[in-house]
């Protein structure tokens, strides 16, 4: 019999979000009624999660869990808990996810093959067919214009699509053409920030040093007050961009062009990339993602207390300094 877990990778989250919601309607299919709980790694210890799972519930059947970031669940102690779960898992099931495409083996090891699925990043035309496709089906025409503005505004996920689009449908009636300046003036006024426009507001070559900094924290500040990011996730996120940026400046060395590698489809990831390398050097990225690995160690075991003020330290030493840790003074002079 295989176990009732679930591992799914990937930053395609629509798609993923789809898997889930499919478990769910089999599971609500199987047993009548389930007790379903969404968790976040950073939020919750992991062995209440397993205690949850163990403890059944006498009036509902099935008890069923989601936990993101499972890219995190990789010590022995951990690994230890959820076998033992695994070996007598009663009329429970996890979902563990991650934004990562690969969590640690250890994990991987435990989870059925059959119960593993990584979504991937839908390619450029993969995602103009997708958007232009889902505004056709809700009874909307969008134009080609419209659907490069959407993608170079939203991040680029099925999930996050899917969230702006409603925002369209219900500002225009059905049967309307969707043009470009209807996305910039529905979004523009709606759109949440993310660890991704706050790499944009950083890397914006149009602003000079000390405005970019200041952008980048206004943008830091809102996501951490809105919690629409943790800390840990808007390290995650920013890791990214700058390992990409790595990535952009290592096709460079090579002579090749980066905007022919299929990384870099997006025309608006070529835009940002294309900045952000004349803003980080290949050494100054290096350092970066260096720093941006020390910042995710501090956080997770300094706990939230001085998470935003180390947060704009590190701001600081990416913009200001280039990925440079501050000397003690300059840290004096900041706090």
């Amino acid at each position: 019999m295989i176990p009732p877990i679930y591992l799914y990778t990937g930053s395609e989250i629509g798609e993923k979000e789809d898997a889930i919601k499919n478990l769910v309607k089999a599971a609500e299919k199987k047993y009548g009624e389930i007790d379903y709980y969404k968790y976040y790694w950073q939020d919750v210890e992991f062995s209440d999660v397993v205690s949850q799972l163990q403890n059944e519930n006498l009036f509902v059947p099935c008890t069923f869990i989601v936990l993101s970031g499972a890219e995190a669940l990789k010590t022995k102690g951990d690994i230890s808990l959820l076998q033992s779960w695994i070996r007598s898992p009663g009329q429970a099931i996890l979902v563990l996810t991650s934004e990562e495409n690969s969590v640690d083996k250890k994990l991987k090891d435990v989870v059925p093959k059959e119960n593993q699925k990584t979504f991937w990043e839908l390619f450029e035309e993969k995602k103009e067919e997708w958007l232009s496709s889902h505004f056709k089906k809700n009874g909307y025409t969008i134009t080609a214009d419209a659907v490069q503005t959407m993608l170079e505004m939203i991040e680029n996920n099925t999930g996050a699509l899917k969230s702006a689009s409603l925002m369209l449908f219900s500002a225009y009636p059905k049967g309307s053409l969707i043009k470009s300046d209807d996305i910039e003036k529905v979004l523009s006024s709606t759109r949440e920030e993310t660890p991704f426009t706050l790499f944009n507001a950083m890397c914006d070559t149009q602003k000079r040093t000390g405005e970019r900094l200041e952008a980048s924290v206004l943008i830091l500040h809102k996501l951490l007050y809105a919690r629409s990011a943790s800390a840990v996730a808007i390290i995650a996120g920013l890791s990214y961009c700058f390992k990409q940026l790595r990535l952009w400046h290592d096709i460079a060395s090579k002579n090749l062009a980066p905007e022919k590698n299929g990384a870099f489809i997006n025309k608006s990831a070529q835009k940002r990339y294309r900045a952000a390398s004349r803003i980080w050097s290949p050494l100054q990225t290096a350092s970066v993602v260096a720093l941006l690995a020390d910042a995710d160690i501090k956080i997770r075991s300094g706990g939230t207390a001085l998470e935003s003020l180390l947060l704009e330290k590190m701001l600081y030493e990416i913009i200001v300094n280039g990925g440079a840790q501050c000397s003690q003074y300059e840290e004096q002079i900041q706090i």
